[in-house]
């Protein structure tokens, strides 16, 4: 045998176990897959400006779907507890309504806490799947 061929055989076997090991660790833990990062909008109209104080990073925010929402039929609605703190915003929403409206298991957190005098932009949220 060559030592060229020896070499790339040598190499294709190391980097399938590499495969192969990172294969069975990402099957051994649940993965979920980042969706959207957007700001909230309405925030400064609901609870959230009053709550801001007591928001943590990685807080879980509750989505529900809005479709009865009469200036938006695509409308999701954020929510922190049981409080109402604004809506995905509507440039943003249509993939993440259809989403719900087929069952999928989204959830979401507060990905980002801004020190700004603009409400709506005070807290940015991440959506995932899975």
């Amino acid at each position: 045998m060559k030592r060229r061929s020896f070499i790339t055989a040598l190499l294709g076997l190391a980097g399938s176990s590499t495969v192969t090991a990172s294969y069975a660790r990402s099957q051994s833990k649940p993965k979920s897959l980042l969706i959207q990062q957007s700001k909230v909008s309405g925030f400064q109209y609901h609870v959230g400006v009053q709550l801001y104080s007591e928001f943590k990073l990685g807080d879980t925010l509750t989505l529900k779907r809005a479709p009865q929402n009469a200036f938006d039929k695509h409308a999701v609605e954020v929510h922190w507890r049981s409080h109402m703190i604004g809506h995905i915003p509507s440039i943003q929403n249509t993939a993440i309504s259809q989403m719900m409206d087929r069952g999928e298991q989204l959830t979401a957190n507060i990905s980002q806490l801004n020190q700004s005098d603009v409400p709506w932009q005070k807290l940015q949220l991440a959506v995932f799947c899975g």
